[in-house]
């Protein structure tokens, strides 16, 4: 019987390896060139690999899924595939997390992700991604894990995952604390320009028509999460991570993960958390 996640969330496709052929100039006849094409949904191909690239499939990465959240005791959010199966992904339910700034109480949402790209480019990426509940601005962070192979054996790639997992955990709590220490720190308007300036490459140069378009969306933004949490590091820092899921075109990425793991959605959160913790912490 197959999971369920597996049905619910278009994860119903399986990769291939197949041969690679070339035509052959004199004949026209078609050749095998000594390479393979990973085919992914859709048979759509997805990669080139040499013969020795042992296959991660959708099943044997589900193992992994299934045996992480055994072990760990997070149960699974749902899996879902990113440009016709060349990622794949798998989140996991971390909970919500509750912390305090001044009187009021805030709330978010966390999901650890696991998630494994099939064309053989890069390794396993281990990330998280947290929506604060007040506003559903979310915000995701990763961090890619080269030294575990994936052609380890089945305990090996869980328990080094497992551990890899648990510094994420540790991490999601540090992230806590630097959003209080935010919100204590007021910022000026000239802070504010500096961040605009480099979330849009403002220079001396006139901008065009779609990046002023962009500035008043984002303005938009700010002015909203200011006016709810303050003239502070983390208003601004807020002001942008509503920007992006809210207001900004979001990246396509398919199936229910919808998180800012990639593209301008996530090169813009991670400049803000940076330039915040480059000026203040």
């Amino acid at each position: 019987m197959r999971n369920c996640h597996y049905d619910q969330n278009g994860f119903d496709f399986e990769v291939a390896k197949v041969p690679s052929y070339f035509a052959n100039p004199e004949t026209g006849d078609f050749m095998p060139n000594g390479q393979y094409t990973i085919l992914g949904e859709s048979n759509t191909p997805i990669g080139n690999v040499g013969g020795q690239y042992s296959l991660f499939t959708n099943a044997r990465f589900m193992e992994l899924a299934n045996a992480i959240s055994n072990i760990t005791g997070m149960e699974i959010s749902h899996y879902t595939s990113i440009d016709s199966g060349k990622n794949i992904l798998v989140a996991f339910k971390a909970g919500d997390t509750s912390f305090q700034i001044g009187e009021q109480i805030y709330s978010q949402d966390n999901k650890l992700i696991l998630m494994d790209n099939r064309a053989g480019t890069r390794p396993f990426i281990i990330g998280a991604n947290r929506t604060l509940h007040r506003c559903s601005n979310m915000f995701s962070s990763t961090n890619v894990v080269r030294a575990i192979n994936h052609n380890s054996k089945m305990l090996q790639l869980i328990q080094e995952l497992k551990d890899q997992i648990e510094k994420q955990v540790v991490a999601e709590e540090k992230f806590i604390q630097w959003q209080i220490k935010m919100a204590s720190i007021e910022v000026s308007p000239q802070i504010i320009q500096e961040a605009k300036s480099l979330l849009f490459n403002l220079g001396d140069v006139q901008i065009s028509a779609t990046t002023a378009n962009k500035l008043l969306r984002f303005e938009n933004s700010l002015e909203t999460e200011m006016a709810a949490v303050g003239q502070n590091a983390w208003g601004l820092f807020n002001g942008v991570t509503h920007f992006t899921t809210h207001n900004l075109s979001p990246s396509k990425i398919t199936g229910k993960a919808d998180f800012p793991l990639f593209g301008l959605r996530a090169k813009m959160n991670e400049q803000i958390y940076d330039f915040l913790t480059e000026k203040f912490n």
